[in-house]
C-alpha cells in the first residue's frame, strides 16, 4: 500500500486520535504480516537448499510431494481469497501459523531422531550432558 499522509492539524477530537490510532496499529500489522510472509519465502528457500545440499533426490520427492499439499491446501485457502472480512483472513493466519508451528517442531524432531539412530549406526554413543 502507498504511504498515505495525514495531517494531524485536522484532528479536531478525542475519538478521531482514538480512531487514528487504531488506523496506526492496523497498518503496523499488516507491515508485520508481510514481513513474515518474506521471512517464511527465504525460509522455505533455504531449507530447499539444504535438502539439495543433503540428498538430491530427497529434494525432489519433497519438492513434488509439497506441490501435491499445496494444491490441497490451496483448495481450501480459496474459500477466504474473495473475502473482504479482515477477522476471516487474521483467523486464516494465524491457524495457518499455528499449524506450520506444529508442523515445523514435528518435522525437527523427526529429523533429530533419524541423525540420532543413524550417528548410533556409525558407532556413535548417547552423550550424557
Amino acid at each position: 500500500m502507498d504511504a498515505i499522509r495525514f495531517n494531524v492539524e485536522n484532528v479536531t477530537s478525542p475519538e478521531e486520535i482514538a480512531r487514528l490510532t487504531r488506523l496506526a496499529v492496523l497498518n503496523e500489522l499488516s507491515n508485520k504480516l508481510t514481513l513474515i510472509a518474506k521471512i517464511l519465502d527465504d525460509c522455505g528457500n533455504s531449507i530447499d537448499i539444504s535438502m539439495a545440499n543433503f540428498n538430491p533426490k530427497l529434494n525432489e520427492i519433497v519438492s513434488v510431494k509439497s506441490i501435491l499439499i499445496a494444491d490441497e491446501l490451496s483448495d481450501f485457502v480459496k474459500k477466504y481469497k474473495s473475502t473482504k472480512s479482515i477477522e476471516d483472513l487474521l483467523a486464516l493466519t494465524q491457524a495457518l501459523l499455528a499449524a506450520t508451528a506444529t508442523t515445523l517442531e514435528l518435522c525437527s524432531t523427526a529429523i533429530q531422531k533419524y541423525v540420532k539412530e543413524k550417528l548410533f549406526e556409525l558407532g556413535g554413543v548417547e552423550d550424557e550432558r
